[in-house]
């Protein structure tokens, strides 16, 4: 039977031309049409054969609407390569441009893309109208196919929707550029699950297969492990794929190619794959089960809506796009009512009416455990794995090239200096353990030397830019701002000195967390959130952080004395360190360094800064800062005679000003407190009597100075003391030295 149609006649007048006067002429037609008193129904054959320009109700058919020559071209060329029961029966060519396929709808097909914002294709179904050839008019399209009366439509199918979507993506740079789309739910996948199950049960072929996951057919010697891990990589990161699946996709990919046998195949490919723990794997076959999902009303999108009984925030989560994770929170179901009402169709009332319907979690952040939402946990984790961070875990970027990489990696030499190796070494141990690090890093160099360059490049891994934290925030005691992964104290050399040494008293106690923040909300119970923060500070001028300086376990200095831009005295273009950052450059970064840099840091190192105090670096920053209590403690610390000299020195003190005598040993014995008297009485700050504390508690095996008021006090011994000091009595005491 043939397909019965509605239809309108538009007009008789028009003639489509390139001028885009027709292109208006026809849609004034085609808007003051009404349908509901010119709507006439007919064989869409006898349709096809009036002389109008006639406008037809799409409902029943799925028609495709290709814009361009080239797309049309390629969509003739894949039908002519189907088998005859799935290849188009109407394909009606435009004289301008372009051209349509018409075919009858498939509900299990539902199309997920109206349109390309380049207008590339248009899919039209359903309730949509479409101008129809006015072939016996011939104003401007022709039937290229034989249609008669006995002519049967083909049902709309997974080979030709495939080839569709493939346009679209082609069509949409960051889309297809992309190698790992985060999907949260199969319709915004990268790949299609029921394209795999056609593949697997010999419908699509080989180069239809090929075609779509861009693998070059020959694959190019010494290409085969880029090629076969890179199709590994992109079924792995679709959520609609089990392992199962996963398995004989590969196994059917090579048994064409023959590029492995089967137990390279497993060593080198699918076992790396479905043991991978870095996040790689997507496949949940309950993703939207037991959640709350509205449809996004620009993208046409899930969006999953949760509620975190602890915090009383409300979580969002969908695809935008660009097919990138978009993660909002809010602290009010008045701030989540507003934004939905922004992005859905639901009104303010309904959305009210819903907020007890949102699914109930408890939230974590944790970069070790899979993101997102956990139904057998009943938790969601808020920390999301991006692009950067899965080719960290081995996700190889489809245009990843080591040789493009060398100039970023050359730009960081000359920034970083002495400290490459470090930052390197840091940023992987990091990215690769996820453990909190008490260690701040102090940036500090002249203006333009790429300090927030630095910072942007390391933190790229994480989903949130580096927070810039103020004085404010600072002194905010319910700020959560520690909840994050990193905190930038940005140009702390402007800072007014008050707010300087609030950072510095402040810094132990903000680093000093063990991993774990304490926060809590207005009239909520204190909440404990494991964190792997990393404090950044960055400065035109030498800052003092630290309090000791005998043991500063928590300063890593970066000193980038040297401007990198060319109009500043340096050695690159801005154009150059622009098309260094790319976000492509910038995966290349985070896969070379996930996998091919050798880590050298421990995970002590990692903790604890003390390894990179020998540095240029760190002492320039020491010199720069140090107060002269601080040089003095340090002296003192040596226990050494010329130190010790040196640092009475500093404070106009001699010998005659301390009580002290020679032990047994030839070696020179001082009174603690005599020692803490007289650099206090001379101004000296705390930290030097801090130091003197310190060393008497390692004197603990030692036999003590006696005095009359029976206290028991420790001393302090000065190593190497010189022969020719003579015997000092004490007046009032009674001493009694080994």
């Amino acid at each position: 039977m043939q397909t019965i149609v509605n239809y309108a006649i538009l007009s008789t007048s028009i003639t489509l031309t390139e001028d885009p006067e027709s292109k208006k002429l026809l849609s004034k037609a085609y808007q003051s049409t009404n349908w509901k008193k010119n709507a006439k129904q007919d064989t869409l054959y006898n349709v096809l054969q009036r002389p109008e320009l006639i406008s037809i109700q799409t409902q029943g058919l799925t028609v495709i609407d290709f814009d361009t020559n080239h797309s049309f071209e390629q969509a003739l060329e894949f039908n002519g390569s189907l088998a005859d029961n799935y290849q188009c029966k109407l394909i009606v060519k435009s004289k301008r441009k372009g051209g349509h396929f018409y075919f009858l709808e498939n509900t299990e097909i539902p199309p997920i893309i109206g349109h390309t914002k380049q207008a590339v294709l248009d899919i039209l179904t359903t309730d949509k109208h479409n101008v129809i050839a006015p072939t016996v008019a011939d104003q401007g399209k022709e039937i290229i196919t034989p249609y008669t009366e006995d002519t049967r439509l083909t049902q709309y199918n997974i080979s030709f929707n495939l080839l569709v979507e493939h346009i679209v993506k082609s069509n949409l740079p960051e889309s297809a550029l992309a190698q790992v789309k985060l999907a949260k739910e199969g319709d915004h996948s990268d790949d299609n699950i029921d394209f795999v199950k056609a593949y697997l049960a010999g419908l699509v072929e080989h180069d239809q297969f090929n075609s779509y996951y861009h693998i070059p057919d020959p694959i190019p010697q010494g290409m085969s492990n880029d090629v076969y891990l890179r199709l590994s990589t992109r079924l792995g990161s679709d959520v609609t794929i089990d392992v199962d699946t996963y398995l004989q996709v590969m196994e059917k990919f090579n048994s064409y190619h023959q590029r492995k046998t089967q137990q390279e195949l497993l060593n080198e490919i699918t076992n790396r794959m479905v043991s991978n723990q870095n996040g790689l794997w997507k496949y949940d076959p309950e993703i939207d089960l037991g959640t709350f999902t509205v449809l996004h009303k620009y993208h046409n999108t899930k969006m999953f809506v949760y509620f975190d009984i602890d915090t009383s925030e409300y979580i969002v989560t969908y695809r935008d796009t660009q097919h990138k994770e978009q993660l909002h929170i809010f602290r009010s179901s008045t701030l989540y009512i507003e934004f939905m009402e922004k992005v859905t169709l639901l009104r303010r009332d309904k959305l009210r009416a819903t907020t007890n319907r949102v699914t109930a979690v408890t939230s974590i952040h944790d970069y070790t455990k899979p993101s997102g939402y956990n139904k057998k946990t009943g938790t969601y984790n808020k920390a999301l794995h991006n692009e950067n961070l899965q080719a960290f875990g081995g996700a190889k970027p489809q245009t990843y090239s080591y040789t493009r990489l060398k100039q970023l990696l050359e730009m960081l030499k000359y920034m970083w200096g002495e400290e490459y190796e470090y930052m390197l070494s840091m940023t992987k141990y990091r990215y690769t353990t996820f453990q909190f690090s008490p260690v701040v890093t102090f940036l500090q160099g002249t203006e333009g030397s790429g300090k927030d360059l630095s910072i942007a490049l390391l933190t790229a891994g994480f989903t949130h830019p580096a927070q810039q934290i103020n004085y404010v925030l600072l002194k905010d005691k319910h700020s959560n701002w520690q909840t994050e992964e990193n905190a930038v104290f940005s140009e702390i050399g402007s800072w007014r000195p008050i707010e300087q040494d609030d950072l510095l008293s402040n810094l132990k106690s903000i680093s000093g967390s063990n991993g774990e923040v304490t926060y809590r909300g207005m009239q909520k119970t204190a909440i404990v959130v494991k964190t792997i923060v990393k404090i950044w500070v960055t400065g035109n001028e030498w800052v003092k952080l630290h309090t000791d300086p005998l043991t500063q376990r928590r300063i890593h200095v970066v000193y980038m004395p040297r401007p990198l831009t060319e109009s500043m005295g340096g050695p690159y273009s801005t154009d150059d360190i622009a098309m260094m950052m790319q976000p492509e450059i910038i995966a290349d970064f985070y896969y070379w360094l996930g996998n091919e840099y050798e880590q050298t840091l421990t995970s002590a190192q990692y903790r604890d800064a003390t390894s990179r105090q020998h540095t240029e670096s760190y002492k320039t920053y020491i010199d720069a800062t140090q107060s002269k209590s601080d040089k003095a403690a340090a002296l003192i610390w040596e226990q050494d005679w010329d130190k010790f000299k040196e640092a009475m020195s500093l404070f106009d003190i001699s010998l005659d000003d301390l009580s002290w005598k020679y032990n047994k040993q030839r070696q020179l014995v001082i009174t603690v407190l005599s020692l803490k008297n007289t650099f206090s009485l001379n101004l000296g700050s705390t930290v030097i009597t801090k130091t003197i504390d310190r060393i008497a508690e390692t004197r603990e095996g030692n036999k003590r100075l006696k005095f009359d008021k029976d206290v028991v006090e420790k001393y302090i011994t000065i190593y190497n003391a010189p022969d020719n000091l003579g015997v000092r009595e004490i007046p009032g005491e009674n001493i009694d030295i080994d």
